[in-house]
């Protein structure tokens, strides 16, 4: 196994003062300091890290549990043929090849009444430990074991010995024991390796503090990254496991920083090139003792122009009110007083486009009734929907080309008196 050295993990905090007997269980917190994090601290330092041999030998025993609970589906013949069913709907061409040959087990438990001779039973179980690691290999994070568990504990349980039992159409009460003791198992040997890797979660998480987000926010954050790291840590790789967990926890904390950490959320794309942006300037100004240009910046991240409008290279991570008066006293005025709407339109056209209207409504009253008609329905004036010509020339009895020529003549005589 490579060296990779793990982090030194010292004491999160100075140790809580934890409540005295007889003084009723009250938990007195540090001046100051938040009392679910002193209550937190205090309770993991329960839980004592692993050195490097002991966090190797408990992954390789995680690995060969959650490898017993394939067994333990595989290992019970009449259950068999379901459980490969649901392996291969979902794993399609996927499927390891050696699960067919699971299959005659349960021909011979049928022709030997349930009872398998020695040599077949440890055939079976030769079959079912080499198709279980396969499995395991192909189901990291868990998502097809649990379904399979799921599925077969919702089978039918037989009533008595009888027919139904024998042809493998329902599950026994003893395999289904069988498959969750292995469950459970598996479940305790995680939970005390999660315990004993808290402490890494709180030195990560300690780097991220912010006053934008609380630390006790960031700690769960990283504790859910440190779980997904158990699921789909492989020892057999030859990394140590506070090298491969530590990614998935900053994966954690840093997403939650950015989806949870400001009043505005922004986008995670624009998150980066912020970040971008502002390592971007940090370097120039260190390297030529000025601040960059926009220009400058924008040709180190490689955007265009508006693409660096949309981000907002310089703008900080402040959100003002628009709300907040500018001055102290309560009739002072407010940002939303005095900023444009680029999308309202503008009073002046909207005064004069409602006086041009006027007047159109009283030209269209000298005009003959038949042409006023045609005029409203084919440009739809006054709020009613436009029509075809033809529409409007099946509504008067006439021709299509007689509907234009009238709509032509009373446009005609519009124009007149404008002009």
């Amino acid at each position: 196994m490579r060296d990779l050295a793990a982090p030194q993990l010292p004491d999160p905090e100075p140790r809580a003062v934890r409540a005295a007997p007889g003084s009723g269980g009250v938990h007195r917190p540090r001046d100051g300091g938040d009392p679910l994090l002193d209550i937190y601290f205090a309770d993991i330092r329960d839980f004592a890290p692993l050195t490097p041999a002991a966090e190797a030998e408990a992954t390789h025993r995680i690995q060969r549990l959650e490898v017993a609970e394939w067994v333990a589906l595989l290992s019970h013949p009449p259950a068999a043929p379901r459980v490969l069913h649901h392996v291969r709907a979902r794993l399609g061409r996927s499927t390891p090849a050696g699960a067919r040959s699971l299959l005659r087990f349960t021909g011979l438990c049928r022709r030997y009444r349930g009872r398998l001779p020695d040599r077949h039973r440890r055939a079976l179980a030769a079959a079912a430990q080499e198709l279980g690691w396969k499995l395991h290999d192909l189901d990291r994070e868990r998502r097809l074991l649990n379904d399979t568990i799921a599925a077969v504990h919702a089978q039918p349980q037989p009533r008595d010995g009888g027919a139904a039992a024998r042809k493998g159409a329902h599950t026994s009460g003893p395999y289904l024991e069988t498959v969750l003791c292995a469950t459970r198992a598996t479940a305790r040997e995680k939970e005390r390796f999660l315990f004993a890797n808290l402490r890494l979660v709180v030195a990560i998480a300690k780097r991220y503090a912010s006053p934008r987000l609380p630390l006790i926010d960031l700690v769960q954050e990283g504790n859910i990254g440190l779980m997904k790291a158990v699921d789909r840590y492989d020892v057999r790789k030859g990394y140590r496991f506070s090298t491969y967990a530590s990614w998935w926890i900053r994966h954690y904390i840093g997403r939650a920083v950015v989806e949870q950490g400001r009043l505005v959320r922004l986008p995670a794309l624009v998150n980066d090139q912020r970040r971008r942006a502002h390592a971007a300037q940090a370097s120039f100004a260190a390297e030529f003792g000025r601040d960059p240009s926009d220009e400058e910046i924008i040709a180190e991240l490689g955007i265009d122009a508006k693409r660096a409008g949309a981000v907002g290279l310089r703008d900080g991570d402040a959100v003002v009110s628009l709300d907040q008066p500018f001055g102290d006293g309560p009739s002072d005025r407010r940002p939303a007083d005095v900023l444009v709407d680029v999308g309202a339109p503008d009073p002046l056209e909207q005064a004069c486009l409602s006086e041009w209207r006027g007047e159109l409504r009283q030209m269209l009253e000298y005009l003959p009734a038949i042409e006023r008609s045609v005029l409203r329905r084919h440009y739809g004036l006054d709020g009613a929907e436009e029509e075809s010509l033809k529409d409007i020339a099946d509504g008067l009895g006439r021709s299509r080309e007689r509907a234009r020529q009238i709509a032509e003549q009373g446009m005609g005589r519009l124009r007149t008196w404008i002009g």
